[in-house]
């Protein structure tokens, strides 16, 4: 597991935001995790798997709201988010899931949530040491 930093890019977002986070890789799984300040509480934690043969990338999202999407491209997946005023039921359209690469070495996911189109990244700037 390495320690690194990550630039984190939402279409919900006005700017980038950098945080830190593990990174980790074998053959068959890309995972990262991250703690962010939430709005309504001290931390959101935020732990993301992609699946190198298929793409399949899941979010698994903890803290006041908690949610786990699931980003499989060309397909239509339904989630729930959860917060203290109850639980939403969301349909996701994930349009395409590019995994990192030596060349490339963001995550992006273009999707839609109900119609809404979100341009997700994380990409990794860099490595502060291993575990």
């Amino acid at each position: 597991m390495d320690r690194c930093l990550f630039e984190i890019k939402s279409g919900t977002a006005d700017k980038a935001y950098t945080c830190p986070g593990t990174y980790e890789e074998d053959d068959k799984f890309i995972t990262m995790n991250w703690t962010e300040k939430g709005e309504d509480s001290d931390k959101v934690v935020f732990e993301v798997s992609c699946d190198k043969s298929t793409g399949r990338t899941v979010s698994r999202r903890k803290g006041d709201i908690a949610a786990v999407l699931a980003f499989e491209p060309g397909r239509e997946t339904a989630t729930v988010y959860k917060t203290p005023y109850g639980d939403i039921d969301m349909v996701i359209k994930t349009h395409y899931v590019n995994l990192p690469t030596l060349m490339s070495p963001a995550l992006e996911i273009s999707y839609e949530i109900d119609g809404q189109k979100n341009l997700f990244s994380v990409k990794r700037l860099l490595q502060n040491s291993k575990n």
